[in-house]
């Protein structure tokens, strides 16, 4: 089993940046507070997580507002799950846009989920989890 840091921060200036990159403790919350149960889940969304990102991608390319929501809503929970509080929020704005149909700024928040998606990543990564 893996000790993970309770939750790391970022600069201040934005929503997001309020957010926790890995909120440790929120997802151990989720899990019942099985590390165990989150090692496990915390890979498994990593390995599905260029999927996720590039269904996200594809209802953007095609202008599809009801994949958006979709896509963007399931990243949204995984990403809550995992305590990746910022991609989730972000996930939450795409998810608002394609309810609305809304695509005038989706490619900036896109651009801004996946940043903050390699920053969970390398916070993993540097955590000794992936």
């Amino acid at each position: 089993m893996v000790k993970l840091s309770d939750h790391s921060t970022l600069p201040t200036g934005t929503k997001e940046s309020t957010l926790l990159v890995f909120n440790r403790l929120a997802a151990l919350k989720r899990m019942d507070q099985d590390e165990a149960l989150l090692d496990l889940y915390l890979v498994s969304f990593v390995k599905g997580n260029e999927a996720r990102l590039a269904e996200v991608n594809c209802a953007l390319d095609q202008g599809n507002a009801a994949g958006l929501e979709l896509a963007a809503h399931n990243l949204k929970g995984g990403a809550a799950m995992a305590g990746a509080e910022r991609v989730s929020e972000l996930a939450s704005r795409l998810e608002l846009m394609g309810q609305n149909g809304d695509f005038a700024e989706a490619r900036t928040v896109f651009a801004e989920l996946a940043l903050e998606m390699d920053n969970f990543l390398a916070h993993l990564s540097r955590l000794d989890v992936i």
